[in-house]
């Protein structure tokens, strides 16, 4: 199993747990305001995030056990009869009661479940709350697991901003050996 595999899981887990978000998927890491405001517009939301790795363990010649630092970020707005504050924590108390020990495949169990409120005048001015829901969770990575293809991209290419992104596919440049 890789770390994106592992975050994948655990985001299909959440949203199978909490059907009625309006987005739960994976996100690359941290948060700044204008991301927060960015994905303010499809809420409630959680979004998992792999913050790195704490430890790994060998198994054998082939496997080695690696645990993650785990992150499911809440973000919520208010609605009418129930308060941004309200509905983040509704969300937070779920997930808090239910990860501990949960497994998402060749996993261990989640453990040291914590959450933060990550409440600020600034947040709040944008009209969102958040928190993270931590944790930390151990994986089995096997040598299978890390050159299964689509691990490492045979083809890279490079885009200009502002011209990136799906509508400017055709003025990417593709990156070759010979360059």
């Amino acid at each position: 199993m890789t770390i994106n595999e592992f975050s994948t899981s655990v985001a299909a887990a959440i949203k199978a747990k909490l059907p009625d978000l309006k987005a739960c998927t994976t996100h690359p890491g941290r948060f700044n305001l204008d991301e927060v405001k960015r994905l303010a517009t499809r809420v409630p939301a959680v979004y998992v995030a792999s913050m790195g790795v704490v430890g790994v363990e060998e198994v054998d010649d082939e496997s080695r056990d690696v645990t993650l630092q785990m992150v499911a970020y809440v973000l919520t707005k208010d609605v009418p009869n129930l308060p941004k504050e309200v509905s983040s924590s509704n969300i937070v108390s779920v997930l808090v009661a239910w990860l501990p020990s949960r497994r998402f495949g060749k996993t261990g169990g989640a453990q040291k479940v914590t959450a933060q409120n990550f409440y600020s005048g600034t947040i709040d001015k944008a009209g969102v709350a958040i928190w993270a829901v931590i944790w930390r969770q151990t994986i089995r990575m096997s040598e299978e697991d890390l050159v299964a293809d689509g691990i490492i991209p045979t083809d890279v290419y490079v885009g200009v901003t502002p011209d990136v992104g799906p509508p400017h596919i055709d003025d990417y440049v593709e990156i070759t050996a010979d360059e």
